[in-house]
């Protein structure tokens, strides 16, 4: 999940080369899109004394001919989260 412009958006990795964004109306879909919610859901409300979240930088490099090092780590795919969880008030540590 990413949150983009205000709301969250629900990706799915295909194994090789890219995320595809889950979107559409179809009953799968939404029942795709409610399994991801509850599976986050349930890893952040099991801490019992604390929990800490990672959210990767991504990789910035790019080869000679300015193409992404890894398209699948991409710096923005990662930021709209990372504000919103700031903020919330989460702490950096």
């Amino acid at each position: 999940m990413r949150y983009e412009k205000g709301e969250w958006h629900f990706y799915k990795f295909n194994g090789q080369t890219k995320w595809n964004e889950q979107n559409g109306d179809s009953e799968s879909m939404q029942e795709r899109r409610k399994y991801m919610l509850n599976a986050y859901r349930v890893l952040l409300t099991r801490a019992r004394k604390g929990l800490v979240i990672c959210v990767p930088e991504g990789n910035a490099n790019k080869t000679v001919g300015g193409f992404w090092e890894d398209t699948t780590r991409i710096p923005e795919y990662y930021d709209g989260t990372y504000a919103y969880l700031k903020s919330l008030g989460l702490e950096e540590i």
